[in-house]
C-alpha cells in the first residue's frame, strides 16, 4: 500500500504534465504558437480528470487483492500450464499440496468461477456408458497461453472481449482465430 500512496503524492505533477500535453496539442492543432500564453483552464481541469480516472482505474486493477483472488490466479496458473485436453481432475492434480484446495468440492466452486469469467471452458467428455461420467476437459482461453500474459496483467479478464471470444471459441475450429480483430 505504501506504493500506492507514493503515487497518489505525485498525482498532482502528472496532472499538470498531462494538462500541459492536453494544451501544447490544442496549440499546434490549431496552428498558434505553442509557448506564446499560459495554459487554459480547460487544459488543466482536463489533466486532473484524465489523472483521477487513470488512478481509480490503477487502484481498481493494482490494488491489494483479497484471498480468493489469489486462489484464482493460482489455478488458472495451473491451468496454463497444463497441456492440451487435460481434464478438471488434471487440474486438481497440479493443485495438490496447496493449503486451501484439499479435494475436488474445493476446487470445483474457483474453476466454476474461471468459467464464469471466460477464462476457462469445460467439455464434457460424456461416453455414453453407465456410471460416474469422465472428468470434464478444461479449455483455457486462448489469450492467456498465446500471448505470454501474466495473471495480474489480466486482472483474470481475457484480452479478447467475452461475447466475441466465447462465440468464436464455440463456431471456430481453430481457437487463435478469436485473437483477431472482430470483423463488423
Amino acid at each position: 500500500m505504501r506504493e500506492h500512496r507514493r503515487l497518489g503524492r505525485k498525482a498532482a505533477g502528472q496532472a499538470v504534465r498531462v494538462g500541459t500535453l492536453l494544451e501544447l496539442a490544442a496549440r499546434a492543432g490549431d496552428g498558434r504558437p505553442l509557448f506564446s500564453e499560459p495554459l487554459g483552464a480547460w487544459a488543466m481541469r482536463g489533466g486532473v480528470a484524465i489523472v483521477r480516472a487513470l488512478s481509480s482505474h490503477a487502484l481498481a486493477v493494482l490494488g491489494p487483492r483479497d484471498r480468493r483472488t489469489e486462489l484464482l490466479e493460482y489455478v488458472l496458473r495451473r491451468g496454463v500450464g497444463l497441456p492440451d485436453g487435460s481434464t478438471v481432475r488434471d487440474l486438481f492434480e497440479s493443485t495438490k499440496g496447496h493449503t486451501a484446495i484439499d479435494t475436488m468440492e474445493d476446487l470445483t466452486p474457483l474453476v466454476d468461477e474461471l468459467v464464469d469469467r471466460r477464462c476457462l471452458r469445460l467439455k464434457d467428455r460424456r461416453t455414453g456408458r453407465p456410471g460416474r461420467p469422465p472428468s470434464p476437459e478444461i479449455e483455457v482461453h486462448p489469450s492467456f497461453r498465446t500471448e505470454n500474459r501474466t495473471i495480474r496483467d489480466t486482472a483474470l479478464v481475457p484480452s479478447v472481449d467475452a461475447y466475441s471470444a466465447n462465440s468464436a471459441i464455440e463456431s471456430s475450429a481453430d481457437p487463435l482465430d478469436v485473437l483477431e480483430p472482430a470483423r463488423t
